[in-house]
Parts: C-alpha cells; sequence; structure tokens
C-alpha cells in the first residue's frame, strides 16, 4: 500500500482488521466547520486550469469516471442517480437525483467526503454510508450533467461564443440576461444555465473544466442540497479544490466530518479495469467484468442484450495516466483536508472476500469510532 504511505494518518492494511486513524491535525490555516472545530478562517486559492483527467463523471455501479471532459476523452455517459426531489434549481426536475440511505442521518453526522484512485472501489463504499448514516451521495458528474442539460435546453436560442471574452467569459448578468427568455420558455433556472455555458466551453471541446467553474457548479449544487447529510464523490480533486470547499463549509456553517480514503494497489486497479465492460444501451449502462461478472456468453448486456463495450478509456496506458495524475493531485488535495482538521480513515479496496457483508463491516469498522452508530 505504498500509495498512500506518505499521507498524514496511519492505515491498516487489509491483511489486518482496519481500525479508523485521526490524523495528527497540523491546522496550516484552520478554519469553522472542519471536523467540529472552530477557528479562524483564510482566504480562498486562486483558480487554476486544468482539473485531474478522467476523475469526474458517476460510474453507477462502481466509481466515478470523468464527467468534466468532453467527447474526445471516449465512452459513453453512464446513467443517473435515484430522484429523490431534494431541491430543483434549475426547474427541470434536474436536481433531485442524489441517492439517499436508507436510515434517518445519523445525529451529528454532516458530511463525508469519500476519495481512491479510479477503479480502487469506492461506490460500494459509498453505498455502505449512504445505507447506514442516511447520506445522499452527491457526485460531481452529475452536477456537471444537470448544469449542461440546463444551458443544453435553450443553446439553440443564441450564440454562445459572443459570451467568449478570450479566456474568459462576459459578466454573468450579461449572460443572464440574454438567456432569460429562453429560460422562461424551458423552465430551466438562468443561473443554472450560466453555469452550464461556462462548462459547455470546456466539455463540448474534450477540454478540461478548470477549477474557478468546477467550483462554482459544485457550490452551487451543495447550497441546493441543503450542505447536510452529504457524501461527497468526485470532489475535491486539487488543492485548489479543496480550498475552496473549506470555505464553502465555512459560509454555509456546515462542517466536514470525514475524510474516507479507498486505497487499492496500481496493479489490481489496471487489472480489474481492463476487463470492465459496459453496456451502451441508453436507458441501461449496466457494468461487468470479464471475470467476476461476466456478460452473458462474455459478450452480452444480461438486463437489455446488447452487445458490451470496452470504454475507451480503460485502456492500460489511460488508467495508468490516472493514477499518476491521482497521486500528483488528488492527494494533496486530501492532505490539505486532513491539515486542516477533518479526521482520516483508510480502508483497503481489494478485500480477501467481496461481499457486501465484506465491504460492510470494513467501512464500519473503520468509520464508527470517528462518527459513532
Amino acid at each position: 500500500m505504498a500509495s498512500i504511505d506518505h499521507l498524514p494518518g496511519r492505515f491498516v492494511g487489509p491483511s489486518r482488521r482496519e481500525t479508523s486513524c485521526r490524523a495528527p491535525f497540523r491546522r496550516a490555516s484552520p478554519m469553522p466547520g472542519v471536523g467540529g472545530r472552530t477557528s479562524r478562517a483564510f482566504s480562498q486559492a486562486g483558480a487554476v486550469r486544468e482539473v485531474f483527467p478522467g476523475e469526474t463523471r458517476q460510474r453507477v455501479v462502481s466509481e466515478s469516471d470523468g464527467a468534466d471532459r468532453g467527447p474526445a476523452a471516449g465512452g459513453p455517459g453512464i446513467g443517473v442517480l435515484t430522484a429523490v426531489g431534494v431541491g430543483d434549481y434549475s426547474g427541470t426536475g434536474g436536481w433531485g437525483r442524489l441517492r439517499r440511505g436508507g436510515p434517518a442521518m445519523e445525529q451529528g453526522t454532516r458530511n463525508i467526503v469519500v476519495a481512491g484512485k479510479s477503479g480502487a472501489g469506492k461506490q460500494p463504499r459509498i453505498d455502505v454510508l449512504t445505507a447506514t448514516y442516511g447520506l445522499r451521495q452527491l457526485s460531481t458528474g452529475n452536477i456537471f450533467r444537470e448544469y449542461l442539460g440546463a444551458f443544453r435546453k435553450v443553446r439553440e436560442a443564441l450564440d454562445a461564443a459572443k459570451f467568449q471574452r478570450g479566456d474568459g467569459f462576459a459578466p454573468d448578468e450579461e449572460i443572464r440576461a440574454a438567456l432569460a427568455p429562453a429560460c422562461a420558455r424551458a423552465g430551466v433556472a438562468p443561473d443554472a444555465a450560466v453555469l452550464g455555458l461556462k462548462a459547455a466551453r470546456y466539455v463540448d471541446s474534450g477540454r478540461f473544466v478548470p477549477d474557478d467553474i468546477t467550483n462554482a457548479l459544485f457550490g452551487s449544487a451543495f447550497r441546493a442540497a441543503g450542505g447536510r447529510g452529504l457524501v461527497l464523490d468526485g470532489y475535491p480533486r486539487t488543492p485548489e479544490q479543496s480550498e475552496f470547499l473549506l470555505e464553502l463549509v465555512r459560509e454555509t456553517g456546515s462542517r466536514l466530518d470525514l475524510v474516507l480514503l479507498v486505497d487499492n494497489e496500481d496493479e489490481a486497479i489496471v487489472a480489474r479495469t481492463v476487463g470492465r465492460r459496459i453496456c451502451p444501451g441508453k436507458d441501461c449502462g449496466k457494468v461487468f467484468h470479464l471475470e467476476y461478472k461476466p456478460p452473458r456468453d462474455g459478450k452480452y448486456c444480461t438486463a437489455c442484450g446488447s452487445e458490451v463495450i470496452l470504454r475507451s478509456d480503460d485502456t492500460e496506458e489511460k488508467i495508468r495516466t490516472r493514477l499518476a495524475e491521482f497521486r500528483a493531485k488528488a492527494l494533496p488535495a486530501i492532505r490539505r483536508l486532513v491539515e486542516a482538521g477533518v479526521p482520516q480513515v483508510v480502508v483497503p479496496g481489494n478485500l480477501p472476500v467481496f461481499s457486501d457483508e465484506a465491504v460492510r463491516e470494513s467501512v464500519l469498522g473503520a468509520v464508527r469510532p470517528v462518527l459513532g452508530g
């Protein structure tokens, strides 16, 4: 498990029973709303022009894939989560797509960040948290899809290029005024369409969405979801995003209770991912694995009968690129949260026996000393 050796905190590997670990709190710039503690605030860092490649769309069954990328990244977008009507940010019924757990939220639990390499096995751990603590999954991939969808409902009514100003955009007020008539006809909130327009400029050309735009979309969705009882999936992925998140929870009077890092060896992730196949069916998106969960006759979806495919960004070369990017950007993002005082626990993504109960015991054995329940 060398990939996390340099992170603060202690890791107990899969050969022994994992235990939770409270990281040593090195408060470089502590602030209210972190881990339930209160201290001074800090100023937000400036945005950068790159986002962790391959890591911002939702893979519904397993883990996150890159929705902040455009079509050039390859692969179909895979379905969205169960609608629970959390709050309609756009008039489209859009922002309600959050996965809610079963029981009522544990008293005092606010928000949990789940992090890990692409293919580490985050989604089964998220499922345990949502079911046990009654939390809702807030996926960056779904956020992008919802805001892009809001803009695409009205994009035919204007020339989006006329709002570009070099690397930036015209003032929001100007864009909002131009979009207002089409938004009124489509039942879309102008603010949502403005954010979607900005993201679409990068996504539609296959470029990575800058941190400032990613932060704006996430912040809007976080506030719309109430800023409470959330499992944050796919965010933060850069240190700059971590700074924004810490400031956001301070401003909203919320807090971050825990970072759950799902760790897995690179070689295990490569083997697991290159064997993955997905159903391209528009209303399906079922995920298979040639060894662990094979499709029918090795090639057909068991749900709809479509021929399954290998995602274009699930090649070994692209997987290893994502793993390197995780170490370069996402790990420092996690470290920033830990340094600000957010407790961290680490669980293995690869268990000796993989079952729902084994995953549940692994996760709860790690988080209960911190969260209770």
